[in-house]
Formats: structure tokens, sequence, C-alpha cells
């Protein structure tokens, strides 16, 4: 099983990224980790025309009246404020501070103190060597005194992002006691004669049984004790059938994989787990294939 040691949760201290914190808490208590909550303060360069830009210490004052009501006494974190722009910012902390997942919304503020509008988070899932958990606007209509993971829902292509992202849905699943609903989904539209998963070359399930077969080579006997997964195979568009399957489980989470880096260094993230990320009604954990540049 996997475990988290360093969370690392950006904040503009709006209600979004409010949400945002107490899901980085509850992970952090599920596996004893080090909460870092940051703020990027604007540079001068972003500053409002004709309005001054906040000083450090008043963002670090405002940062701990945040922190603390969102979090209270049940749990610690540390407190980081830092100036530039969002995203460098971001990935450079996470990088320096070898952080094992970053937790941000995909909504915020807008005006002078903007930070996590969905081209920020978007561009941070692009470029971060580590998980991302992007926690979505409509997570507020869940919203609750305690962060539940009932049910999580995984998607597996049986490619090598895929099962990274399997083996952190399995160890959240452990940990929150909820329980794992993973879907493969065999690529089909009304055009093809025939339904097939042909999308790739190498060890893409082209039939169900074949899904299955990989799924419990995957799967041990000892992890079925921890959680006992329960496997899917579905039938059509894989951004489709993912948010249609969170939709009618309930999903609490949603756990993807996405490609490792290209030729010019960024996360390949494709237009399903873009498309996921967007239109997801609870939080979306996208797993790059590994923390390597």
């Amino acid at each position: 099983m996997l475990t988290i040691k360093r969370i690392l949760c950006p904040v503009d201290m709006s209600e979004f990224s409010e949400q945002a914190v107490r899901y980085a808490a509850a992970l952090g208590g599920w596996w004893d980790a080090d909460l870092t909550v940051l703020f990027v303060h604007p540079s001068d360069a972003e500053a409002p025309v004709g309005g001054p830009a906040r000083d450090l210490q008043s963002v670090g004052d405002s940062l701990e009246v945040f922190a603390s009501s969102v979090l209270g006494s049940r749990h610690r974190a540390r407190l980081v404020e830092s100036k530039g722009l969002p995203v460098p910012e971001i990935l450079r902390v996470a990088a320096d501070e070898m952080m094992d997942l970053i937790v941000m919304g995909t909504h915020g503020r807008t005006g002078f103190r903007r930070l996590l509008l969905g081209s920020v988070t978007e561009t941070v899932l692009r470029r971060s060597q580590c998980p991302v958990l992007a926690v979505p606007r409509l997570a507020l209509a869940r919203q609750t005194d305690r962060v539940r993971l009932d049910t999580i829902v995984c998607a597996i292509d049986f490619s090598t992002a895929s099962k990274r992202a399997l083996d952190y849905a399995l160890s959240l699943t452990a940990a929150s006691t909820g329980r794992l609903v993973v879907v493969h989904v065999l690529e089909w539209s009304e055009e093809m004669e025939t339904p097939s998963s042909r999308i790739g070359i190498g060890t893409i399930p082209t039939a169900e049984q074949d899904a299955v077969s990989q799924f419990n080579e995957l799967v041990t006997n000892e992890l079925r004790v921890q959680c006992d997964p329960e496997l899917v195979v579905v039938h059509g568009i894989p951004g489709d059938e993912l948010l249609r399957l969170a939709q009618v489980r309930r999903a609490a989470l949603v756990v993807l994989g996405i490609q490792g880096r290209s030729a010019i260094g960024r996360t390949v993230f494709g237009s399903t787990a873009q498309r996921v990320v967007r239109e997801a009604e609870c939080p979306v954990l996208a797993v790059p294939t590994n923390r390597q540049s």
C-alpha cells in the first residue's frame, strides 16, 4: 500500500479553498502526513492598477486566521507565504519540499486575489510530478464537517499510469474504510461496427474477459481482504462512462492516471482526464506515471 507523508494545499482563502483544506487535512489524518498550506502573494507585476499590493505580513496574519477557522484544533498545518506567479510557486514548493500530493480547488476568487481558477489548476495538473487532487466547485454542495470517501471510482485501462492510479485508489480505500469501484471502458461509439478498445498497442484489453483477467492479476488476495474492489467493464466513450458511473454510484472521489512526461518535460494531460476534472461533481485525483522528469 502507498503512503503519503507530505501534502501541499495552495489556497486563496476563498470558500472553495476552504473545502480543499478540509480534504487535505482528512488525507493527512488518514496517512499521518504533514500538511503545508501555501498562499502565493501576487508579484508587483500582477497587482491591480492603482491598488497597492498587500505585504507578506498581512497575508500571513490572514492566512493564520483562515487556516485556524477551517482546521480548528483538530489538525495542525505549516503555513507558508511566497510571492510570484501562482503556478511556478506551487510547483517550486512541491518540488523543493518533495511533496507527495497537491490538493487544490478548481475555482477561487477573481480579480486581485485570483489564484485557484481552472487554468491555474489545470496547468499544475499538466506539470506536477506528484499526484494532484482537484476539488471542484460542485463539491461544496456536499460539504460536511467531516470528509468521507464512502465510494471511490477508479478508471483503469491497464497502462502504467492507470496501474499507479489503482495503487492510490486501493490505499485510499483502505485508509478511509470506503468501497472501491474500478471501471474499465471498452471504447466504442455508434460509428464503430463492433465494440473495441483498440486505442493503442500493448496491454490494453480488447474484450471483457481480458479486462477481468488483468484486473485479477493486479489485485492480490491480500488487497481483496483489505478493500474488496469491484470491477465494472462497460462499452462507450471513456469520459462519458466515467462521469456517468461516478454519478450513479454517488462517488466521493474519482481517481485516474495521466501519462508521463513528454519530450518538453510536461505531463501529458489527455482530453478524458481534462473533461473529468472539469465536469465531475466530486474531487478528482490525477496520478502521473511517475515523479521523474
